[in-house]
């Protein structure tokens, strides 16, 4: 579980980055549930089949180490659920390229 505890306070909208507006909103509280998968294709092929929506495609690659992606948050809960791929061992949480991307797409919540 990914808590939003601890961060600074928004201090204004157009100045914070999407997980203080997450905060100013909605309070600290659980933000997203992060699920290690063994084939993120599948995974996410299979949910999007379901109907289940995401903030964005997969991204990052098997050379960079990581796959992740975020769905939509929940109506009933507001919790993101993260499906992540780690490659090769991989042990971090993000990569130069990736963090770019998820931080863009949680500005969508």
């Amino acid at each position: 579980m990914v808590f939003t505890s601890g961060i600074i306070p928004c201090n204004h909208d157009a100045e914070s980055g999407p997980t203080e507006r997450f905060i100013l909103h909605y309070g600290p509280r659980v933000h997203h549930l992060a699920f290690d998968t063994g084939n993120i294709e599948e995974v996410y092929a299979g949910l999007v089949g379901d109907g289940v929506e995401f903030l964005l495609e997969i991204v990052g690659s098997p050379e960079e180490g990581l796959r992740p992606t975020f769905t939509m948050h929940s109506p009933h809960t507001l919790v993101v659920n993260e499906h992540i791929h780690r490659y090769g061992g991989f042990d971090g949480f993000f990569t130069r390229s990736t963090v770019t991307d998820l931080t863009r797409a949680t500005g969508k919540q």
